[in-house]
């Protein structure tokens, strides 16, 4: 197998497109990093647009909401993006759905064209899942002078026995998938993806990627529990809003869930 094979930053640069690799800023490969998110953050709006961050191991990986994603060596994908943006953080709303699109399309297509690959899909609002556990997560955050955004994606490929002890959820990765594919070949086409989901973010919004979301929405039409600050409510996923935020009919009506009030967990 091939999904194991240590990061070689020549090996993903010669694996993108040459349109891509030209627009591409700088690709650092780390043995080591507390999170590959944290540190484009730290480096801020001085890096060059389009820099991408590659990690063979994280000590502090990051999900939503500070939760911990284990991220032991040579193992899995661990990828951070800086991109230079305008309309401040409002004219961002979506673009994490649409990354996580683009980052479950270009997964789909390493695989089969149809069985275990066809499994993989996007559940609301930043994780990539397939028959109902978590493959890969992604966070989007501002700089701290709002003009750059930093996407991060944590993706399994072949978990350890040594670290399968201390995942705290429902997990998979591509091996238990029947993919095999090394983490640069992985790389260089969640970069190309990234590449045409911003330009195509930035002139169209998340409309233009609202059918694809339907088509891979891992909770459509799906019971839910909505755990929230005022309790506990019980619905139905009924797909996305223009904005990005959850459609959950309740009680006959459909409400508006935004990512920062709820967990969301199947019913």
């Amino acid at each position: 197998m091939t999904a194991a094979a240590r990061f070689d930053a020549d090996a993903v640069r010669a694996a993108l497109a040459p349109a891509v690799r030209a627009r591409l800023g700088v690709l650092d490969v780390l043995d080591r990093v507390d999170s590959t998110q944290a540190e484009l953050l730290r480096r801020g709006r001085a890096q060059q647009d389009a820099s991408v961050l590659l990690a063979d191991a994280q000590t502090a990986g990051r999900g939503r909401r500070g939760r911990a994603w284990v991220s032991p060596p040579d193992s899995n994908l661990y990828l951070s993006m800086f991109r230079r943006v305008s309309g401040g953080v409002r004219a961002q709303a979506g673009l994490s759905l649409a990354l996580g699109i683009a980052a479950a399309e270009a997964v789909r297509a390493r695989g089969p064209t149809s069985g275990d690959a066809a499994a993989v899909r996007v559940k609301w609002p930043n994780d990539l899942v397939a028959d109902g556990r978590k493959l890969g997560g992604l966070l989007v955050e501002t700089t701290g002078e709002g003009d750059g955004v930093v996407a991060g994606l944590g993706l399994n490929l072949r978990m350890p026995d040594s670290a399968r002890h201390d995942i705290d959820q429902a997990w998979i990765d591509l091996a238990g998938l029947g993919i095999d594919v090394s983490r640069a070949a992985l790389a260089a086409a969640v970069i190309e993806a990234w590449f045409d989901a911003f330009d195509q973010f930035a002139r169209d919004g998340l409309a233009a990627f609202r059918a694809r979301w339907e088509r891979l929405d891992a909770l459509r039409d799906a019971p839910v529990r909505i755990v929230g600050a005022h309790g506990e409510r019980q619905g139905i996923a009924r797909g996305i809003a223009d904005s990005g935020a959850l459609q959950v009919e309740i009680g006959g009506a459909v409400e508006t869930v935004f990512s920062g009030d709820v967990s969301l967990r199947r019913a």
